[in-house]
């Protein structure tokens, strides 16, 4: 039996040769297809895997204008219910006709037209005559009725502050008198606001500029 298998393989080598020359070649062929399709798959992953990234990217964006847009939306609603729920101290000088010798006496006017009380935390007044020789000379001594810092002032309701202003010939002087009057106050919140009043005194003329934050 042995003899006989030899004899058939002697007898059929270069065939088998073929056969398995064939067959090894079809293994790599088969291998390279698997490798191509393995290579072609890592690519797809890899693209998907890029792709969504970029989706994802996309998205944490959106998700970040999102919430700019909502920061904006809160600041804006904020602001919108503070601008109708807060104070608004509008402030206007009235001369007072008792004005006396090197004095000139005013009277400060602090309405609150806003729809809320408020508080006054501070107040600065500077006055200036204007010189001929458009120098000017600081007013120092001013005397008034009482402190308005640290006083609520409600809608609708006004607060006056008497300010005598001494200086000599004050109360006679052609020269222009340049009053600044500012005022800090808060409302509801700690938020602090403030209000300038700009005041040019000639003889029987009071020019007024408000100016508000």
């Amino acid at each position: 039996m042995v003899a006989i298998w030899w004899t058939w393989l002697g007898t059929y080598s270069p065939q088998l040769q073929v056969i398995a020359a064939l067959a090894g070649v079809a293994v790599a062929a088969l291998g390279v297809w698997y490798a191509r399709r393995y290579v072609r798959l890592t690519r797809d992953l890899a693209r998907a895997a890029r792709v969504q990234a970029g989706e994802a990217r996309t998205a944490a964006q959106a998700a970040l204008r999102q919430a700019d847009a909502a920061l904006r939306q809160a600041d804006t609603t904020q602001h919108i219910f503070e601008a109708s729920n807060r104070p608004y101290p509008a402030l206007w000088l009235q001369e007072d006709v008792a004005s006396a010798r090197n004095a000139a006496v005013v009277d400060l006017v602090i309405e609150n037209v806003g729809t809320v009380p408020g508080r006054i935390k501070a107040w600065h007044l500077e006055a200036r005559l204007m010189n001929l020789d458009r120098t000017e000379t600081t007013v120092t001594e001013v005397e008034q009725s009482h402190e308005p810092a640290g006083a609520s002032v409600f809608p609708r309701r006004d607060e006056i502050v008497q300010l005598t202003l001494l200086y000599e010939g004050i109360e006679a002087t052609p020269l222009p008198l340049i009053l600044q009057v500012n005022v800090e106050y808060e409302g509801m919140t700690d938020r602090l606001y403030q209000t300038t009043l700009d005041v040019v005194r000639t003889q029987g003329n009071l020019r007024q500029h408000l100016r508000a934050t």
